[in-house]
């Protein structure tokens, strides 16, 4: 019976660097044996398969005389003890980490051990999930957010790419977190007004949305140990009709009650609606009612609004002027009014030549004067204009006269 080697045996067989083992030479010979007769005499050892990713860089390991495995890197052809199982593999490992001569992989570039110890770092990074959830709370309150703005899907990437590990809350537990925070903040601000050593001046105000809704605010001004000015909005709340001067004077009365300031008061400043006349003398009886509830009786607490008083006078003397302003305010929202009429006027303006465009038009608010003299300071620079587009546009027909 001839025994057929491989090729690789014989090599090494030739240059001496091996010897063919007996065990694997009877092995060999007993499964012939079995082949010719059809029958097993001795079972065949059958080699462990390598799977540990370290023989990507080594040759298969090979049996020396001295009954060590040892296995020769495929890349600087060093000959090492390794690959049996008493040595194991952790020799080759070692050298594999030095050898010069193995080509580098993106682990072992300056960049991909930046990307590695970037990830690790971001993993070491323990996430405190209360500061998480109070900077997004933060977030939405500073910027006017609504809260589906966390469900959305590139914020959520965002944040899962800045820490894996980060849990971004839900709407629902965004809103929870939110009023826990503005609790959590009102608390603050009852113990300070509660330690105050002076009194608290207030302002209140109500308005009609464009959608019919009727709002209330109250906000309080006092000065602090340090004798340092601060102003604070107590509340802002939806205030259904009627908008009576006794209802108005239930709803403040019970944010002073919530707040517990309702013996520290000073003064209430407010415009001079007729309604505020009737609820200021309403809590102010109810005020004086309290111990120490107002000082002198309550004759310092009315206070009526500069502002407002100053907008009426102006506004009163502008009644002189009253039909030239009324034909530039309806001017103006004649010109905004389409953007059909917007293009006609900009080419009015662009014949005209000499128009600084840079200020546009803008209307006014009655209850505030200087918004007014801003509207007659825009309207001054396009009156060109507009006398030219009286002429383009027939329907165009309150343009101001020149002496108005």
């Amino acid at each position: 019976m001839v025994l057929v080697a491989p090729i690789e045996s014989f090599e090494n067989l030739l240059d001496g660097s091996v010897e063919v083992n007996d065990d694997v030479e009877q092995n060999n010979i007993l499964a012939n044996e079995e082949d010719e007769l059809g029958e097993s005499k001795m079972p065949v050892k059958r080699c462990r398969s390598l799977s540990s990713s370290v023989w990507s860089y080594f040759e298969k390991p090979i049996k020396h005389p001295n009954g060590k495995m040892r296995a020769k890197c495929k890349y600087c052809k060093k000959d090492l003890v390794g690959g049996g199982s008493l040595s194991g593999t952790s020799t080759l490992i070692c050298h594999m980490k030095r050898c010069e001569n193995r080509p580098k992989t993106f682990a072992d570039s300056d960049v991909g051990k930046l990307v590695l110890d970037h990830s690790r770092k971001i993993r070491s990074r323990i996430i405190d999930q209360n500061v998480l959830n109070d900077m997004i709370s933060m977030m939405i309150i500073e910027h006017d957010l609504p809260y589906s703005f966390i469900e959305r899907k590139r914020f959520r990437e965002l944040i899962q790419y800045l820490h894996p590990d980060a849990k971004i809350p839900s709407r629902r537990v965004a809103t929870s977190n939110i009023n826990k925070m503005y609790e959590c903040e009102k608390e603050k601000l009852k113990l300070v007004l509660s330690k105050l050593p002076g009194r608290i001046n207030l302002t209140s105000d109500v308005w009609t949305s464009c959608t019919t809704e009727g709002y209330i605010s109250l906000t309080a001004h006092y000065v602090d140990q340090n004798w340092k000015l601060h102003s604070k909005m107590l509340n802002f709340s939806h205030f259904p009709p009627p908008h009576s001067g006794r209802e108005m004077a239930k709803i403040i009365y019970g944010f002073l009650e919530d707040w517990g300031i309702e013996t520290k008061i000073f003064s209430l400043t407010l415009d001079n609606a007729s309604s505020n006349d009737k609820m200021q003398d309403y809590l102010k009886e109810r005020l004086l009612l309290q111990n120490d509830g107002l000082l002198c009786g309550g004759e310092f607490f009315h206070i009526r609004c500069v502002a407002h008083i100053l907008n009426l006078i102006v506004q009163e003397g502008l009644k002189v002027a009253g039909r030239a302003i009324h034909k530039i305010r309806e001017s103006i929202k004649y010109v905004k009014g389409s953007e059909g009429r917007m293009r006609s006027f900009k080419a009015c303006v662009a014949k005209v030549g000499g128009i600084n465009t840079k200020m546009g038009l803008c209307l006014d608010v009655v209850t505030r004067w200087n918004s007014t003299f801003l509207m007659l300071e825009s309207a001054l620079l396009y009156r060109c204009a507009f006398t030219s587009l009286a002429f383009e546009d027939i329907s165009y027909l309150i343009c101001p006269t020149n002496e108005e």
